[in-house]
Formats: C-alpha cells, sequence, structure tokens
C-alpha cells in the first residue's frame, strides 16, 4: 500500500513540477557524483546567491522525490498524506497563479536503482551540469550490475545539454576527466591538476594562536582562471577535499556569468 500511494504521490508532484518549470524557466545546475555532492551543491548556491534568487535540495533530498519537491518549494511529507496534499495545493498555487520565482535551481541528483537519472532527465533540462568525483566503490552498487553500472547512470545528467550549455568535470578524478567526448555541452574543468580549466594552487592549512598553542582553524589556497587569482580562506574545515566543491562552485558562478572578481 505505501508502494502505491508513494507512487502516485510520485507522479503528481513529478508532474506539477515539469508544468512549474515550463512556466517559470529557471536556470538549472545539476550536480551528480559518488562523493562532494552536497557540498558542492551548497558551494555552488552560495555562489550564485551573491547575485541571483536561488533554491537548492534541502540538506541531500536528491531522489524522484526530492527533485520534485525543491522545484515545487515543498518539504517531504514521508507517509503524512495531509502534508502531501497540502505539497499538491502549493503546486497548484504555483500554477495557477503568477508568484515570485527563483532566477536559479540548484538540484543535487542521486540514483538508486537502474533508469533514476533517466526519469530525472525527461523533464529537468540542465543549463549547467556538475560532475564532482566517482569512487571505485559508488553507494547503491548492490542495484545494479556493478560499480560501471551506477557511473554510467549518473552520466545520464549529460544527456540534455546543448552546445551553449555547461558540462563542469573534476579534472583530477580519472573517470570524470574523460567524459569530454561524452556531450556536445562546452567543457569546464577544475582540481589542482596543471591544465585544468580552475586550479586550486597554494594549499595550506591556516594556524592560530589559541591559549598559548598553535592550532589549525581552517585551510587557504587560490583558485587560478585565465591568468587571474582570487584567495580563498575556508574555516573550521580541513583537507583538500574540501577544496573541490569551491572549485565547483566558483567554475559555475563563472558560467553563469558572475566576475571573478567578486567572489
Amino acid at each position: 500500500m505505501k508502494e502505491i500511494f508513494k507512487k502516485i504521490i510520485v507522479y503528481i508532484i513529478t508532474l506539477e513540477a515539469k508544468l512549474v518549470l515550463k512556466k517559470y524557466k529557471p536556470e538549472i545546475v545539476a550536480v551528480t557524483g559518488s562523493v562532494g555532492k552536497t557540498s558542492s551543491k551548497e558551494a555552488i548556491a552560495a555562489v550564485l546567491e551573491t547575485e541571483f534568487s536561488v533554491r537548492k535540495n534541502i540538506k541531500s533530498f536528491n531522489s524522484e522525490i526530492g527533485a520534485p519537491l525543491t522545484v515545487l518549494g515543498c518539504d517531504n511529507a514521508w507517509y503524512n498524506p495531509v502534508l502531501w496534499i497540502f505539497n499538491i495545493i502549493q503546486g497548484l498555487k504555483l500554477l495557477l497563479f503568477k508568484v515570485e520565482y527563483p532566477r536559479w535551481l540548484v538540484l543535487e541528483l542521486g540514483v538508486e536503482r537502474p533508469g533514476d537519472m533517466t526519469r530525472l532527465m525527461s523533464w529537468i533540462k540542465p543549463r549547467v551540469s556538475v560532475i564532482t568525483a566517482f569512487s571505485d566503490t559508488p553507494s547503491h552498487v548492490e542495484y545494479f550490475s556493478g560499480p560501471e553500472g551506477v557511473i554510467k547512470e549518473k552520466l545520464k545528467i549529460l544527456k540534455n545539454l546543448q552546445n551553449e550549455d555547461y558540462a563542469i568535470l573534476n579534472g583530477d578524478n580519472v573517470l570524470s576527466s574523460e567524459l569530454k567526448e561524452k556531450t556536445n555541452a562546452q567543457i569546464v574543468t577544475y582540481g589542482f591538476s596543471e591544465g585544468t580549466d580552475f586550479t586550486a594552487s597554494n594549499y595550506h592549512i591556516l594556524l592560530k594562536e589559541k591559549e598559548g598553542k598553535t592550532v589549525p582553524e581552517g585551510i587557504t589556497f587560490k583558485i587560478d582562471y585565465k591568468g587571474s587569482s582570487i584567495p580563498v580562506r575556508i574555516f573550521n574545515t580541513f583537507g583538500k577535499h574540501n577544496v573541490y566543491p569551491a572549485l565547483a562552485a566558483v567554475a559555475t558562478g563563472v558560467t553563469a556569468g558572475l566576475n571573478l572578481s567578486k567572489f
């Protein structure tokens, strides 16, 4: 019974979300990968919010339910039928009335089973698709023939990109960097590797004096792009893996028309 209820709800809210996108025509950033999706989504939204109105997934709700709920601006009602009716009414209000709607949607998209990304891409048309990185053993691999099956499904996020759109790829990740031949979109790469479009350099740990001791307080690095360089400081965060979301965010911001000097 719960499964039937879920299918009905998914059908209704997906239909509403599809119609909402058609009516308001927001720009969409779609984010996927095996690692770093949520942190990249958060960083991308923070950068775009400096100039535009933005909506992003709540937490990591990135499924066939989470994506349409984000488009509709509603919370997950789980198995509460009253709250689902409220969400459906909210979707109808968006369709029946003209309301202020975000200029950009930042949608983290995940897959659990074969066909998940195919279904999402049947109604989501990104302007920018960001692929973070793929691990050797992706999550939910038990539902696929192997890790390559998960990756193949996630790569369908590139399916709807046109020549004027952007595929933003982690140039340090072998699987991500090999995707250049799989899309007609404009390719933008980021990472520590020489030759990436947005290159991280001068990474080191920030230190401070506290109670007579030297303790770490965060990380600092530079982002180099076309001869320009911006310094970045991130507090209460440690490790090079935390550089990648910032790189993806700045790359997305530039493709959206933001000036690098604003970051």
